[in-house]
């Protein structure tokens, strides 16, 4: 019998957490209010951003969001990160809640940009001590290891944010999770042996995986010929020549016009391989949200 992926077990476990076509184009109107304010910021304070991964995709495929998609992705320098969240705060003040990269508490090794009073609270996140709400991931743009060492940091990028995670899913359990493995054997074993080897993970303490990676993220600012996002779709997949993302180009996106890497069809041709065909419906990537509210957005979208 074929091993089901984690994708067709979340499928057929939670597919009732699965938004609507009414929810998600609610979500959809969210995503483009943050990402509406972060271009005007960025063009106000001359930050250099770039629609990243499936919104890069999006961009280019679709002139707008991949239609089963239900998220943004941001990247831009390292340190521009930063500056992007000073002038978020200072031009919108309590609008939206900024969380840093790395803030060691799950909130994920990239910084967030949370729209205040809406709720959207992702699958087996439901008990993590983070912030819940409609987001945009911004993700840095970082000086890589020399290709030399690349292949031995990349493993131990991975064992690190494996334990990481599986610290937290052990540390926090997911109740919904919990409930839909009392009737699915498969789903059961997967998260069990993760819920297991977090616990193992836990005996160095979570914030010990967390420093692990941040120091696999860090410290190769002038000593590498290339840059790239480690934390974002794979780290070796998304490694460029030094400069790679220094030029951007602009690109329709749902009738707006942001930004995107200048050279776009190596970025998505090494992410994607043939990324203007549409993959079969098993493999379009879901996300599934086990509590939604869009606040005082819902009367207005």
């Amino acid at each position: 019998m074929k091993k089901q992926s984690y994708a067709e077990m979340a499928t057929k476990a939670f597919s009732k957490y699965i938004l609507d076509d009414a929810a998600l184009k609610k979500l959809h109107a969210c995503l483009l209010i943050i990402t509406d304010d972060v271009d005007k910021a960025c063009r106000k304070y001359s930050i250099k951003y770039m629609l990243s991964g499936g919104s890069c995709l999006g961009a280019v495929r679709h002139k707008g969001f991949i239609p089963w998609d239900d998220d943004v992705d941001v990247m831009m320098y390292e340190q521009d990160v930063k500056r992007l969240a000073d002038a978020m705060k200072t031009e919108y003040g309590d609008k939206y809640v900024i969380v840093p990269p790395l803030d060691g508490v799950g909130g994920g090794r990239m910084m967030k940009i949370f729209l205040a009073g809406t709720t959207y609270t992702e699958i087996g996140k439901e008990n993590y001590p983070t912030e819940k709400g409609v987001f945009v991931d911004v993700f840095p743009i970082i000086d890589m290891p020399p290709a030399k060492k690349r292949t031995t940091i990349a493993k131990k990028h991975r064992l690190a944010a494996r334990m990481y995670s599986y610290g937290l899913i052990s540390k926090y359990p997911s109740p919904v999770i919990k409930d839909a493995a009392r009737v699915d054997k498969s789903l059961k074993k997967y998260y069990n042996i993760r819920k297991s080897i977090g616990f193992a993970a836990r005996i160095f303490g979570i914030k010990f995986w967390f420093k692990k990676l941040k120091k696999y993220e860090k410290g190769y600012a002038g000593v590498s010929d290339e840059e790239g996002i480690p934390s974002g779709i794979d780290y070796e997949r998304e490694v460029f020549p030094k400069g790679f993302f220094s030029d951007v180009t602009e690109a329709e996106f749902e009738g707006r016009r942001y930004y995107i890497p200048a050279q776009y069809d190596r970025y998505l041709k090494n992410l994607y391989g043939d990324y203007m065909r549409l993959p079969p419906p098993e493999k379009r990537g879901r996300h599934y949200a086990s509590a939604v509210d869009f606040g005082k957005y819902d009367t207005i979208l």
